[in-house]
């Protein structure tokens, strides 16, 4: 099956082949994300320290054809360490900023079985940007295929069909100047509960 691949992936020309055996390698190491609708994504994170270009590798590992459309979102996380959507009217300066640093194409993918695609991401930041680390998150979502809802003979009334929609994310953080980070570990205690003695302790960080 390798040699079958790497056949298959050199015919394809020297972008493909790039894509082929990284897919491969991300694969094999469990750097890919695997989403519902069939979607694999690889890898799992972009992280530049510096203005460049690199490439993300979609894999549509279902029976049929996909289509898929390419968006930037803002998240933030939770003290619980959960990630919530924000909306376009409710975030800062810094993540206006972290949107208008990502670049990519393409943004709209069609993608028959087994078919790999790689989407360009480019890091341009400004001159004038602040040190800091800014953060976007890249939405791979799938875009169900119209169907039409079948006749229920001569019946009168209203039909409605539910499609589910999917979608893969990953983080996309560039980070700019020497940045620095510190934590410790303070007030450490002993608390009682339902379930018996426990260690607490509060967690600072600066930078």
């Amino acid at each position: 099956f390798f040699f079958f691949f790497l056949y298959f992936a050199k015919g394809m020309g020297t972008r493909w082949m790039k894509a082929a055996l990284a897919g491969l390698a991300l694969a094999s190491s469990g750097a890919m994300a695997a989403g519902p609708g069939d979607l694999l994504v690889a890898p799992t994170r972009v992280v530049m320290d510096g203005a460049g270009n690199t490439e993300v590798i979609l894999n549509n590992i279902g029976q049929e054809t996909a289509t898929y459309r390419v968006s930037l979102e803002i998240k933030r996380m939770t003290p619980e360490g959960v990630l919530v959507d924000i909306p376009t009217d409710k975030i800062n300066a810094s993540e206006t900023a972290a949107l208008g640093l990502v670049q990519y194409s393409p943004r709209r993918i069609t993608l028959p079985p087994n078919q790999p695609q790689v989407v360009r991401v480019a890091i341009r930041p400004t001159p004038t940007l602040p040190d800091g680390e800014y953060r976007v998150h890249m939405l791979f979502r799938a875009i169900p295929p119209a169907k039409p809802i079948a006749a229920q003979g001569e019946a009168s009334g209203v039909a409605i069909s539910i499609t589910p929609i999917y979608g893969v994310t990953i983080p996309v953080i560039f980070r700019k100047g020497q940045l620095k980070a510190a934590s410790a570990i303070a007030n450490p205690r002993l608390e009682s509960g339902k379930n018996g003695s426990s260690l607490v302790f509060d967690l600072s960080r600066g930078g």
